[in-house]
């Protein structure tokens, strides 16, 4: 990768026109060895993002999976408490019923009881 950008780096002519071969020879295997460090960290730098991405998405759905066993659990509870509170408006209804049909026999009996007289 390194030598791709050295062919078409503009800077290279520049460092032949020092004159001294071995400080020339010196400039460019820095440069080199520059070009070569920066796409070793581009290559870290992408393989951090990866690894931070794969942890995030597991994270992620990790969290919703708690989120919905949560939301499964309240609609449960919502649930039984609802039928509990219709057991509980039918027990008071049925309760209602007995105590209204309690006194109506109370009076039918008592009415019965004047025209018998």
């Amino acid at each position: 990768m390194a030598t791709d950008k050295i062919v078409k780096d503009p800077l290279l002519p520049l460092v032949s026109m020092i004159g001294n071969e071995q400080t020339s020879k010196d400039i460019t295997s820095t440069y080199l060895e520059f070009n070569r460090l920066i796409d070793d960290l581009e290559n870290i730098q992408q393989t951090v993002i990866a690894k931070h991405q794969d942890k995030f998405t597991a994270d992620y759905k990790e969290h919703m999976l708690k989120v919905q066993v949560q939301l499964f659990d309240f609609k449960k509870k919502a649930s039984d408490y609802y039928q509990s509170l219709m057991k509980d408006e039918k027990f008071k209804n049925l309760e209602a019923s007995v105590t209204w049909l309690r006194n109506e026999s109370i009076r039918l009996a008592g009415s019965i009881d004047r025209l018998t007289e």
